[in-house]
């Protein structure tokens, strides 16, 4: 996380040095413009395969980074189209050291947007796909009260391993791993300010709705993204 910090400070001090020399607006016409955008987010929900001491299935709530980026072409006079893709990661660690839900998408988007002098409105969508890797490493306290409710979670079952020593004198933790493909419907509202005739900066606010096996993919929740875009 500090290094995504740090990576966007660097991006942000010679582009705004050279905003300070550039007065021009948005009026300019565009063929193309793609960047790179860092977001957080906050997700929650059931049916992860994460279960609490009694067996039941938890409901997690935790924060989410990640990064990505995405390509558009302007058509007419106020649509764009092009294709974006992310990575997003989900640590658990309060369920267990490394546990995390790591979540990967991307698609085809389509968005409208209206422009004021140097700052662009706009709302759009992406369809398209990812996949959802679950990674729960267990702690000592958790793996009787896992692997004895197996049998009412087969999708958490699936790529669990464990395994103990009977001549050691703490059991060797286990872990169990998940992977869900899903398709996805993605909307967004996102706000671009133009620091200079080709340099953006960009706000974007999302909402993914995945689908996995005619059912609603879980954590969900919303996600901020701020980037820049570059355009030619």
């Amino acid at each position: 996380m500090r290094i995504l910090y740090f990576t966007l400070l660097l991006l942000l001090l010679p582009i705004f040095a050279f905003a300070q020399t550039d007065t021009t607006t948005t009026k300019k016409k565009f063929i193309f413009s793609g960047g790179m955008m860092l977001h957080i987010g906050y997700q929650g929900g059931k049916g992860c395969g994460f279960l609490d001491e009694a067996g039941e299935e938890k409901m997690l709530h935790s924060l989410t980074y990640g990064i990505g980026g995405q390509l558009r072409f302007h058509l007419l006079e106020h649509m764009h189209i092009g294709t974006e893709g992310y990575v997003s990661t989900m640590p658990l660690n309060r369920q267990g050291k490394e546990s995390n839900i790591r979540t990967g998408w991307g698609g085809i988007l389509c968005g409208y947007y209206t422009t004021f002098n140097r700052l662009q409105l706009m709302a759009g969508g992406t369809l398209g796909g990812g996949a959802q890797r679950s990674l729960h490493v267990f702690n000592p306290d958790e793996q009787a009260a896992y692997f004895a409710a197996f049998q009412d979670f087969p999708q958490a079952r699936e790529g669990a391993t464990a395994a103990s020593n009977p001549q050691a004198e703490t059991p060797i933790h286990s872990s169990s791993f998940a992977k869900k493909s899903f398709f996805v419907f993605d909307p967004y509202m996102a706000l671009e300010y133009a620091l200079t005739q080709r340099i953006h900066l960009i706000f974007k606010l999302d909402y993914m709705i995945a689908v996995h096996q005619q059912h609603f993919l879980t954590p969900s929740g919303p996600r901020l993204y701020v980037g820049f875009m570059f355009c030619h």
